[in-house]
């Protein structure tokens, strides 16, 4: 591919949104960079599982706790590692590759390595990441997708890693609001980056939020932003007909029209694929799971877990309720009905509404709540 073509406008330097006084100007003119197409060679997309997980990308893997979507990643890994065919091309081994695995949830040692050596990996090739060292003397640090894509890139390349899984992608993002689209956009867009660079097929895991109305492409946690940066979004759910049985159906693919959706089931520990394709709506698999919730029952969960960890502003909680698709109106309902406390935090206008869960204050003591 040829470099890029800078374009350069005919501005008038003095209308710019930056200026600078005339003594200290030095010829500089803000400017687009572009690349004519006509340089651009067309190319097919490559696949890690054709048609499902596409090298160079963001896949994203949605679905409640414990459906086995950790299972489902290593069994990705696992795969690769051997090169053991995918469970719906069984008469086409693929080429061995690594992975790189960073897990907030599981344990590496009675964990994640029981689960591979029980699918038939080759652990040599699977690499987990436990912390970043940032500086020479520092101690180790808990890795954030928002400063050590650097360090992840680099462990990709070390390690010619073929698969990145990231489960969930909610515990790496540092300080960023996992309900802000401006926020998760310029945190993914790096992040895919990577991906493209080094031919990488990055995998995200994250959970479903609470909404039972919503349509499933929308049921993903935090903001729409998770959804909108994958190329391609998988869910994982419960068979309503079979309890031990688990469905893969595809909520997103930009890349290939209408994939299939496949079913597997973990036994004694294993992960076991069916051989028929599954076409099912996701939509009515998350619509009935939730038939008997009414929206105040599925507002009052989502309440629950979002201040599961300590108070929060009003303010900070409606950006959370419009991104997870719960009405403010039915959210002030299922307040009420749980108790919740509401405190004042400062004065005039500097002053802000938090509320936390029964019983808990603003500051840790208990005392009456502030209306």
């Amino acid at each position: 591919m040829s470099d890029p073509i800078e374009v350069f406008a005919t501005v008038d330097r003095r209308a710019s949104t930056v200026q600078k006084p005339d003594d200290e100007w030095d010829g500089f003119e803000p400017h687009v960079i572009s690349t004519r197409l006509a340089d651009v060679q067309p190319e097919a997309v490559s696949w890690l599982w054709p048609d499902r997980i596409p090298y160079g990308k963001l896949t994203l893997l949605v679905g409640d706790p414990g459906v086995g979507k950790s299972f489902l990643t290593l069994d990705l890994a696992a795969r690769l590692s051997t090169g053991i065919p995918w469970p719906d091309l069984r008469d086409a081994p693929i080429e061995p590759g690594n992975t790189v695995i960073l897990s907030a949830e599981d344990d590496p040692a009675d964990t994640i390595r029981p689960r591979l050596d029980a699918a038939g990996a080759d652990v040599a090739r699977i690499h987990a990441i436990r912390g970043v060292q940032r500086t020479p003397k520092g101690q180790p640090a808990y890795f954030c997708l928002d400063n050590d894509l650097g360090p992840l890139e680099r462990c990709i390349g070390d390690t010619g890693a073929r698969l990145c899984i990231i489960d969930p992608v909610s515990a790496y993002l540092g300080e960023r609001d996992s309900h802000s689209n401006s926020a998760i956009r310029g945190l993914l867009a790096p992040l895919s980056d990577v991906a493209a660079r080094n031919g990488c097929a990055v995998v995200a895991v994250t959970h479903l939020n609470k909404s039972g109305v919503a349509r499933a492409l929308y049921r993903a946690m935090g903001s729409l932003a998770f959804c909108a940066a994958a190329r391609t979004a998988w869910l994982v759910a419960r068979d309503k007909d079979d309890e031990r049985r688990r469905l893969l159906l595809p909520l997103k693919s930009n890349l290939i029209e209408n994939p299939s959706g496949l079913a597997f089931q973990i036994i004694d520990g294993v992960l076991q694929w069916f051989p028929e394709r599954v076409d099912i709506d996701p939509d009515s698999v998350l619509a009935s799971d939730g038939a008997d919730r009414t929206e105040r029952q599925a507002a009052e969960d989502w309440l629950t877990e979002l201040l599961a960890a300590g108070p929060m502003a009003v303010r900070e909680i409606q950006k959370a309720a419009q991104a997870d698709c719960h009405s403010w109106r039915t959210v002030e309902r299922a307040k009420r009905s749980l108790g919740l406390r509401v405190f004042r935090e400062g004065f005039g206008s500097g002053g802000r509404f938090t509320w936390s869960l029964p019983d808990v204050a603003a500051d840790g003591d208990h005392r009456p709540p502030a209306e």
